[in-house]
């Protein structure tokens, strides 16, 4: 169902080659209608959309942040200096290129160097006993002797 249901909100919207005339209505039009519909919406099992989805779900963070910039680039920057039909093409590619060019240099290297800064983390807060009785610290904080009481764990430490 939900093909469909892009294709009927999509394809209007580009039928007229000067849409963006009026373009915010038309895309709070379909931002609507698939809101409306994504109850509707069943899981995918196909195995030949959830790969590709997986894919695109890896590389997405990447699309969010380069997609204005090859918008920009693409249909304003070359608007008076390719013909449409090759700014396409240079909007695809940069709209897949950067993303993949930005996540294997950039965010799948940071994503390893925080999984080591986290397991280091872990590995100095399982040793400790302040942070192993962190909760007992916060309702000894309350007391009248939460000084002592905070100071000897300190010490045990």
């Amino acid at each position: 169902m939900w093909p469909a249901v892009v294709i009927l909100a999509v394809v209007p919207c580009l039928y007229k080659q000067n849409f963006l005339a009026d373009y915010r209505l038309k895309a709070w039009l379909v931002c609507l209608l698939l809101g409306l519909t994504a109850p509707f919406f069943a899981q995918i099992t196909n195995r030949w959309i959830t790969r590709p989805a997986h894919l695109i779900a890896k590389y997405s963070y990447g699309v969010y942040l380069t997609h204005f910039f090859c918008i920009w680039f693409c249909f304003e920057r070359l608007h008076a200096v390719l013909p449409r039909v090759l700014r396409l093409g240079v909007f695809a590619g940069l709209l897949a290129g950067l993303p993949l060019l930005f996540y294997h240099t950039l965010e799948e290297p940071l994503i390893r160097v925080g999984k080591r800064v986290s397991r280091r983390f872990e590995e100095i807060t399982s040793r400790s006993k302040i942070c192993r009785a962190g909760s007992f610290s916060v309702l000894a904080a309350n007391c009248r002797e939460s000084l002592a009481v905070l100071s000897l764990i300190k010490r045990q430490a």
